[in-house]
């Protein structure tokens, strides 16, 4: 899949105020606490808010 720039994901989930780092800015750590960029695979945080009835 290519990128196209738009919050839609191609399974219909569409991501709100998502946030993208780059490797170069303080970063928080899979482990805890921050860290400068990632060293390895890239990982993602994802928290699901569930909508209010």
């Amino acid at each position: 899949m290519e990128h196209t720039g738009q919050p839609n994901h191609y399974s219909g989930k569409v991501f709100t105020n998502p946030v993208m780092i780059d490797g170069a800015s303080i970063i928080p750590s899979p482990s805890g606490g921050t860290e400068m960029g990632h060293e390895g695979n890239g990982y993602c945080i994802i928290s699901w808010i569930s909508p209010s009835l």
